[in-house]
């Protein structure tokens, strides 16, 4: 058991020995393969374009529920022809798609809230490209949230005035009742019947402009809880180019630089060994 320990103990000497040995024979290689890689990635993250990005957030309305879902929003973003209208009204000549593509969304921990990042190759038009999007989704909510909102704000109007109708007819009775009490030619049983009569009346619209008081202050507080499409956070112009990764590309490089150089050096050792027993 020992013997056999030490055995495999010297074999994983020697085949470090021996990977020690090509790297040392073929470390000009390694290295010459290691910064064409390095320089050629600087190459591509120098020449590469900048890219900006400009972001705003999006409230979205609701009423009893939300009005249009962050995934109907995403939908109605990237429309073809939504896209394409703000394309013609910027004057702007780009395809379709390109835009499509360059717009990202991000979840925000609200419900309501969705971030919209786009990213441009001019800080400008991105801005430009921002604002117009943004807004355009906004005005299209808004006519939705009219829409929605307006039966309730109908049956607002209703209650309000069968309110003003109802203190009408209590300020009615309550002058019959005055007028009746007056009178010295109502017989006692006249002005007892009628007088229950006005009474029962009165108490009748009491207690429906209470019934209908509840309910406007009901509907005023779900009114209040509602909220209308908005832009909550509005798109500025980007000061510098995002990062494009050009360390990241250059680390990278040199990784597959390294890499590369070892196992091609491993290659022309192995293919020259062959060559001489060959």
């Amino acid at each position: 058991m020992e013997q056999r320990q030490t055995y495999n103990s010297k074999e994983e000497d020697v085949d470090l020995r021996v990977f020690l040995k090509v790297l040392n024979k073929r470390k000009k290689l390694i290295m010459t393969v290691f910064f064409i890689i390095v320089a050629l990635s600087l190459l591509v993250s120098f020449f590469a374009p900048k890219v900006y990005e400009a972001s705003f957030v999006i409230e979205l309305g609701r009423i009893d529920k939300i009005l249009i879902s962050k995934g109907e929003t995403r939908d109605m973003v990237l429309n073809q022809n939504f896209i394409a209208s703000i394309l013609k009204d910027l004057k702007l000549n780009m395809d379709v798609e390109t835009l499509r593509k360059s717009i990202n969304f991000k979840d925000t921990n609200s419900e309501y809230l969705l971030e919209v990042d786009l990213k441009c190759s001019d800080a400008d038009v991105c801005l430009k490209l921002s604002d117009a999007i943004a807004s355009r989704f906004v005005e299209q909510g808004k006519k939705i949230y009219k829409d929605s909102i307006s039966f309730y704000v109908g049956r607002l109007a209703e209650l309000d005035a069968a309110i003003s109708n109802v203190q009408r007819d209590i300020k009615r009775s309550q002058d019959l009742i005055s007028t009746l009490v007056l009178d010295k030619t109502l017989l006692s049983s006249d002005l007892t019947f009628k007088g229950i009569l006005l009474q029962n009346t009165l108490l009748g619209h009491e207690n429906n402009i209470i019934v209908l008081k509840n309910q406007r202050n009901d509907l005023r507080l779900f009114l209040m809880k509602t909220k209308d499409f908005n832009i909550f956070d509005s798109p500025m112009k980007p000061q510098s180019s995002m990062g494009s990764g050009k360390k990241q590309k250059v680390l990278a490089g040199a990784l597959v630089g390294l890499l590369f150089g070892v196992l091609l050096a491993f290659f022309v050792e192995y293919w020259q060994q062959e060559k001489k027993n060959g």
